[in-house]
């Protein structure tokens, strides 16, 4: 999915049903935003990025919300 959707993890995320889920941890494509964890409240403007959640393919959970 990747390769076909040029890497664009939001419609993968579409595609998967990850925007109706509300846990996160069924979600199996995440959206992250770690600046504020390394560098407080400094303006500065990193972009989000996402990472697949390895841990949601092997929940059954995560399937039944899709």
């Amino acid at each position: 999915m990747q390769e076909y959707f040029y890497d664009d993890y939001e419609k993968i995320q579409l595609v998967l049903g990850d925007n109706k889920k509300t846990d996160d941890s069924t979600r199996f494509i995440v959206k992250k935003s770690d600046t504020i964890d390394l560098f407080g409240s400094a303006e500065i403007d990193f972009p989000e990025y996402y990472e697949v959640n390895r841990e949601a393919f092997k929940m059954i959970e995560a399937y039944r919300q899709m």
